[in-house]
């Protein structure tokens, strides 16, 4: 019975040593890692662009300096494409629709 418990004993320290080092690591990593990048939304860039009426080079300066250092561009599906008209679906003999993927 006495070396169930230190053999217990020695596994719960071991797991706590082990998990004191894991949270030390990370303690260190985060201390050292205090970066936040700042990123501006396409629609927002977009929006932001027509009530400043400056060229985009210069507001894409405005926000560099402002500290935003990346631009998300949310992806586009062909239907929204079509939909806009900035591209036309080829001519369909009977196929069905063009867009179908299934």
């Amino acid at each position: 019975m006495r070396h169930k418990r230190l053999g217990v004993s020695v596994l719960i320290l071991g797991v706590l040593a082990w998990t004191a080092a894991a949270l030390i690591r990370r303690d260190r990593e985060e201390t050292r890692e205090r970066v936040v990048t700042l990123a501006v939304d396409w629609m927002e860039f977009r929006d932001l662009w027509a009530r400043r009426s400056l060229a985009p080079l210069d507001l894409f300066a405005q926000l560099r300096d402002a500290g935003v250092r990346g631009l998300v561009v949310s992806p586009l599906t062909l239907s929204e494409l079509l939909q806009e008209r900035r591209i036309q679906a080829p001519p369909v003999s009977g196929l069905g629709d063009p867009l179908d993927v299934s």
